[in-house]
């Protein structure tokens, strides 16, 4: 998303809750280190805590609220799938999958 000159790490506020979603199930014990780590039951969302704090911190909580044109996420998830980092994502993922967590992200629905 560097061509819309958003920062890294408010990209991230908004994105990370969403890839947790979609890596929940694939986690494993790294889960419950994560949760340990945050002080949280390993049965709570992390996605949901981290969505909570990001709105605490009164960041933006949807891809919508950085300006990302939704005409756009087609070829953002495109990119997304050849990116050499899709590969280290604990959940195989493939464009369908990158376009329907960034329609969630555009809506900030998590």
């Amino acid at each position: 998303l560097g061509e819309f000159h958003i920062h890294h790490g408010t990209l991230i506020a908004v994105l990370l809750p969403h890839v947790l979603k979609f890596n929940d199930s694939f986690l494993g014990e790294k889960k419950a280190a994560l949760c340990q780590a945050i002080g949280i039951s390993p049965e709570h969302s992390l996605s949901e805590w981290l969505s909570g704090l990001v709105t605490r911190l009164g960041l933006p909580t949807s891809l919508n609220a950085l300006s990302v044109p939704e005409n756009e996420l087609e070829q953002i998830a495109e990119k997304a799938e050849k990116d050499h980092l899709s590969a280290t994502n604990p959940r195989p993922a493939d464009k369908s999958d990158y376009v329907k967590l960034l329609h969630s992200a555009y809506a900030g629905i998590c």
